[in-house]
């Protein structure tokens, strides 16, 4: 329901002090929040989830996550980028279905 992913995007944007999310973990976040893909992760464990994919994000696409951080590529302009964003969120909730 909208009510829950905007509980768990409120989650996934809440930042340690000091420790800020760069542009490339915001847009990757929201993304997988928004676009539902997150909708079968329990919301106690997003914050894992979130981990998770940015880890992954960074371990195999780290020049395109560079591209987005630096606003040479836009999710919303740039399918690549979506899809990458896209499929790594959907296999890593995979891990969360009950």
């Amino acid at each position: 329901s909208q009510i829950e992913r905007g509980q768990r995007l409120t989650e996934l944007l809440k930042q340690p002090q000091y420790q800020p999310m760069s542009v490339w973990e915001q847009v990757a976040s929201i993304a997988a929040v928004s676009e539902g893909l997150f909708d079968d992760v329990p919301a106690a464990k997003i914050k894992e989830a979130q981990q998770a994919l940015l880890e992954r994000l960074w371990a195999e696409h780290k020049d395109d996550m560079r591209a987005l951080a630096k606003g040479d590529k836009k999710f919303g302009e740039d399918e690549k980028i979506a899809k990458i964003v896209r499929d790594a969120a959907k296999a890593i909730a995979k891990g969360y279905e009950e």
